[in-house]
């Protein structure tokens, strides 16, 4: 990719940023937010079992 694309992307994604809120709206279900735990499947793993009653 050229300089000048990449530039004119950055421009439309911060362009886009700008427009979203930085509150998301979920009308309904349950929403689990989790840290990035940069590849750890084992914490990974446990927040689902822990959180979503799944397990292996």
């Amino acid at each position: 990719m050229a300089i000048d694309e990449l530039t004119s992307l950055l421009n439309q994604v911060e362009k886009r940023f700008e427009q979203e809120g930085n509150l998301i709206q979920i009308e309904s279900g349950r929403v689990i937010f989790a840290g990035d735990t940069h590849g750890d499947i084992d914490a990974t793993q446990k927040i689902f079992e822990k959180y979503l009653n799944l397990e292996n």
